[in-house]
């Protein structure tokens, strides 16, 4: 309960906070972490502060009411970005590649990429749930953002030549960890259950775009991409199989 929440870390009693509380549930919409960083937050800009006169944590109504706050928790999330560790934005930015969310056994197979930071992503990744940037769905062996437009933010905000780079990085070291080249004609049986992380990489070449690409490396994504058409294909995903063949064809 918010309520209580606020009422516990302002040693206030209701009457005093109900503007505050109010302000608070409009921002984080009720999520406990959010309600932390939203009060840190103010008590940072001085919105509230301690009074020595009124001897408690004071705040004007008015000003409350009329702060600009963004609107929802995305927001705030992004407000607070600068204060990770540049390791932590890094990390962000690679799994941001993704989209909204990624399996934890493709963020497994990144290690070693050079486009992660040296010590990996797994060291960052109590800081980045535990600031409600990203959340561990157990049930779905992923990562997810939890908002799209933080991730959203955070890919757009990425400069355009790094942002091809990253896929192409990605891809690149997703397709030699699966041994993509070797499995070319290799039987359902063996490629069935990479089929995930196959597409995983394909789809990370393909948003770079390949302008920076030479004949032989075009040749050899052109294959990775026929695999993932054929292997979508064979499991009645036609359109995204169609849309792999074309790629590769193109």
């Amino acid at each position: 309960d918010i309520m209580i929440m606020v009422m516990s870390e302002t040693r206030l009693t209701r009457r005093h906070v109900k503007t505050l509380v109010d302000v608070v549930h409009k921002v984080t919409i009720g999520h406990a972490i959010f309600v932390t960083q939203l009060l840190q937050s103010l008590v940072r800009d001085s919105i509230i502060s301690y009074s020595p006169l009124k001897h408690r944590f004071d705040w004007s109504d008015r000003v409350l009411e009329s702060l600009s706050m963004g609107g929802d928790v995305a927001s705030l999330v992004v407000e607070n970005l600068s204060s990770l560790q540049p390791g932590a934005l890094k990390s962000l930015e690679v799994l941001s590649c993704f989209g909204i969310q990624v399996s934890l056994q493709t963020v497994k197979m990144l290690q070693g990429c050079s486009c992660l930071p040296e010590e990996g992503i797994e060291p960052y990744l109590d800081e980045l749930v535990g600031k409600g940037v990203l959340s561990r769905e157990v049930s779905l062996s992923s990562l997810v953002f939890s908002h799209d437009l933080i991730q959203q933010h955070i890919y757009e905000n990425i400069p355009c030549e790094e942002r091809i780079s990253l896929h192409l990085e990605i891809g690149t070291h997703l397709g030699s960890v699966l041994s993509l080249d070797s499995l070319m004609g290799a039987p359902f049986s063996r490629v069935a259950p990479q089929y995930p992380f196959i597409t995983a990489a394909v789809n990370q070449i393909n948003s770079s775009g390949l302008s920076s690409c030479d004949t032989h490396q075009r040749l050899r994504f052109a294959q990775w991409n026929a695999l993932a058409g054929k292997q979508s294909w064979d499991r009645s995903y036609c359109g995204a199989g169609l849309n792999y063949f074309k790629f590769g064809i193109s």
